[in-house]
């Protein structure tokens, strides 16, 4: 039987339940619990996480936590992996260890122009500056010149599919960031392990430098791929990756360095089994081809910079400039080959003929297409752009870029 009375008392009840938990919830929020209630390794798990040291872990750097506690990379070995040089030349050669054929890769390395860089030519650069400029300067050739892979760590190049129509991209390495969504954090200096799939472009990243970010902080990331040719045994496969660099280690604040983009083509056999040719390089057919960017203890207040050690903040605390890196190449010496008998399972296969094919030209612009929706839409020079305006009778819209819009140049 319904009662006036017990519905008071039951509203009541949730009226003070409620009370009780927003009570709670202010009380923590302005006398947070102290250090001392927790354990000593949770503090000091939080506080490697908190890096602005504010007290709370925010989206940037919930980053790193999400990559610690995905089950989606490698934990088998941590961080450090990739700074550690003393064994890195057996790392390299367990990359060797293999019943099939080994592919030799040569490393070409021409450090970065100085003087391309802005604030060298109009004297910006600070004390503070020159000194973040450290690892950059440091940089002078190729960590590993050469190094031999097995022929089956390449296998992510290949297509998921058989039978892919050619020119038709996929994507190998898949952003680990949504097209929207916040950047990855820029005050790291230590790479995180990568898929299983994906050791190989890591190791291939780390015979130029120790510290390679397969992915890189903002977008696009990752990598894409095309059939660019083929025949009955082999694929002919056009590649673009975007990764980058930290160069430097503490006590320095990170220094980022990304190349505009590594642009690839690999010719493999449809079962993965021999590789004909294998290259990947920076571009270096436009006058600004990388992106550096560092972050300083300055801060502006009032107009006026001051420094700050105990703080860094991501976007107020970065400098920016950009750069002409002349050389950054990897290339196979000769076909695969067997590691015991060091002679190419093909030595007939001086040039390869195919059946079907599309130019290169094509493919690029597929994979420009792929990583930059807005290349949908042709951009064309001036001058072809008047003619073209002259031909239609329309309007010129014009844009004026410092870098290349449809890479990490810009």
């Amino acid at each position: 039987m319904f009662s006036w009375r017990n519905a008071a008392l039951f509203l009541l009840s949730i009226l003070v339940l409620q009370t009780g938990i927003l009570i709670n919830i202010y009380l923590n929020a302005v006398f947070p619990a102290s250090d001392d209630e927790f354990p000593r390794e949770t503090l000091l798990l939080f506080n490697a996480y908190d890096t602005n040291t504010d007290g709370v872990i925010n989206l940037r750097e919930f980053e790193a936590v999400k990559q610690r506690i995905s089950k989606t990379y490698l934990q088998a070995e941590p961080e450090g992996l990739w700074i550690n040089d003393n064994d890195i030349d057996k790392k390299f050669e367990d990359l060797k260890t293999t019943d099939g054929e080994i592919l030799d890769i040569k490393a070409e390395f021409t450090p970065l122009d100085l003087d391309s860089m802005t604030k060298f030519q109009d004297g910006q650069l600070l004390q503070e500056d020159m000194q973040a400029l450290g690892g950059l300067r440091r940089w002078q050739s190729a960590l590993k010149e050469e190094a031999g892979f097995a022929v089956e760590a390449f296998s992510c190049f290949l297509p998921k599919r058989q039978n892919i129509d050619l020119g038709n991209a996929w994507t190998f390495v898949v952003p680990n960031t949504s097209r929207y969504g916040p950047d990855l954090s820029s005050n790291r200096y230590t790479p995180p392990a990568v898929n299983a799939d994906h050791v190989i472009l890591q190791y291939l990243l780390h015979m130029f430098h120790p510290r390679p970010f397969l992915y890189s902080r903002f977008p696009p990331q990752g990598a894409v791929a095309c059939v660019r040719a083929e025949n009955e045994k082999f694929l002919e496969i056009e590649f673009r990756l975007h990764a980058e660099f930290q160069l430097n280690t503490p006590p320095l604040l990170p220094f980022w360095f990304t190349p505009a983009q590594f642009s690839g083509r690999l010719i493999i056999s449809k079962d993965g089994s021999h590789i004909h040719h294998f290259e990947m390089e920076v571009p270096c057919n436009k006058t600004l081809n990388v992106d550096m960017e560092w972050l300083t203890g300055r801060t502006e207040k009032n107009g006026e910079s001051t420094v700050d050690d105990n703080e860094v903040n991501e976007q107020n605390n970065m400098e920016v400039d950009i750069g002409y890196l002349p050389k950054m190449k990897l290339r196979s010496t000769a076909p695969s080959y067997y590691h015991a008998a060091n002679v190419s399972s093909s030595p007939e296969e001086r040039e390869i003929k195919w059946q079907r094919e599309i130019s290169h030209e094509e493919a690029i612009t597929i994979l420009e297409t792929k990583m930059y929706p807005f290349k949908k839409v042709p951009y064309l020079s001036f001058d072809k752009a008047y003619t073209k305006a002259k031909e239609e009778k329309k309007l010129v819209h014009s844009i004026l870029l410092w870098g290349a819009l449809d890479d990490q140049s810009c």
